[in-house]
């Protein structure tokens, strides 16, 4: 019989546990993945990797040979070798979790998770709509949608005799256009870490914005251009973002909100109760979670047309968060929808102007200068010229604009 606290190495002890955790070839798993084990009641099934010996020396068994065999191996940039079987998958479970719609799936999406925050019906939305994330809102609302993992291997050239180079040896100007290239192929790129040789990015998700792989219809009709300001009211000089891209940054703002509140709520608990040591080191113990990561400010207009930036993370004379969450209600979240919209679009334009500056900067394009609207005048040297010519081209078709 298995004991609870027993680490059984043989595969006969093994198969016996398959064995009692398999009822007509399917696992006698309940809703939360545990299983009835004699003598010892429900055990929860990812306690195999703890049990069971065998199973540690199985996957490791497994994982040598995918990486002694050369069959397995392909030829990369740099003369590195890449491997079917990688030591470090979370990513790669998390991926195939919520493309099952499995149970950890369903706890992010009822409403279970505190750090996960859904809006049924909102003025700033409209609908079901998740805030905070994307790729939720995404999958929830789109049963059938599957999405996919993928590593960057590294940046190769046409030039016959270049082997590529790794992360570690691209330089800046090839790492951006690396992930310009994966954006325009419809990837969202996860964070990169600096002593990784990789990253990875997400595909089949919608991104918001301009559609590159859907800019136009089998028929010629042009599905995604890029809005002009004039068009919809915003005359302030603003490089306008689509409204599905205001409105995703909208729902991070709403998002980040309600975490600095709950932040808040429990800081004061614990103040009360003195539980300060059960607390959260740095999202409690230094207060981050009750300071704004995301919407650190907003930039306002004053009465002469000048923009003034508003600091919701002000850390001086004394400023507290508590503070500081009064500052952010007071200039973003008691004003208008319409308001924000504004305060959220002028953000953005702000961070594309620093984006132009940074490509600029790469050598990737020249800024000529301004013309009489405070419009950019931008010569490209090193961007995907297609890419530029098919979003040119669709926003002429569509405003009835004569190339020039």
């Amino acid at each position: 019989m298995l004991s609870s606290t027993n680490i059984e190495d043989s595969p006969t002890s093994f198969l016996q546990f398959l064995r009692d955790i398999s009822k007509n070839g399917k696992l006698n798993v309940d809703d939360n993945m545990a299983y009835s084990l004699r003598g010892s009641g429900k055990v929860r099934l990812e306690t195999i990797y703890d049990r069971f010996a065998f199973t540690k020396n199985l996957a490791t068994w497994v994982y040598n040979y995918r990486h002694n065999s050369d069959q397995l191996t392909v030829l990369g940039t740099g003369k590195n070798k890449f491997y079917l079987m990688s030591d470090n998958n979370y990513m790669s479970d998390v991926v195939h979790d919520l493309n099952m719609r499995n149970s950890d799936f369903v706890e992010l999406t009822d409403g279970r998770d505190p750090f996960i925050y859904r809006k049924l019906e909102d003025d700033a939305f409209g609908g079901k709509h998740f805030i905070g994330s994307y790729v939720l809102d995404q999958l929830s609302n789109n049963p059938n949608l599957r999405i996919g993992l993928h590593n960057f291997i590294g940046f190769r050239t046409d030039n016959k005799d270049d082997i590529g180079s790794d992360y570690f040896d691209i330089s800046h100007t090839e790492d951006c256009i690396s992930k310009l290239c994966i954006l325009e192929s419809g990837g969202i790129i996860m964070p990169t870490l600096s002593d990784k040789k990789s990253w990875t990015f997400v595909s089949g998700i919608k991104l918001p914005g301009i559609d590159y792989l859907k800019m136009y219809a089998p028929n010629g009709t042009i599905l995604s251009v890029p809005e002009i300001a004039e068009s919809i009211g915003m005359i302030d000089g603003n490089i306008m973002q689509q409204e599905d891209v205001i409105d995703l940054f909208m729902s991070y703002a709403y998002s980040e909100y309600q975490s600095v509140k709950d932040a808040e709520k429990a800081l004061d608990q614990m103040k009360e109760d003195g539980t300060k040591s059960t607390a959260v080191a740095n999202y409690y113990t230094k207060e981050q979670g009750a300071r704004f990561s995301s919407l650190l400010g907003v930039w306002e207009l004053d009465n002469n047309g000048d923009e003034t930036y508003v600091s919701f993370n002000d850390k001086k004379d004394g400023h507290t968060y508590k503070d500081n969450i009064k500052t952010a209600e007071e200039h973003f979240f008691s004003k208008p929808i319409s308001e924000q919209r504004k305060l959220i679009a002028r953000n953005l334009d702000h961070n594309t102007r620093n984006e132009i500056q940074n490509l600029a900067d790469l050598g990737l394009i020249d800024v000529i200068g301004f013309d009489n609207k405070k419009n950019y005048v931008i010569k490209n040297i090193g961007l995907n010229n297609s890419a530029i010519e098919g979003i040119y081209s669709a926003i002429c078709a569509k405003y009835n604009i004569k190339k020039g």
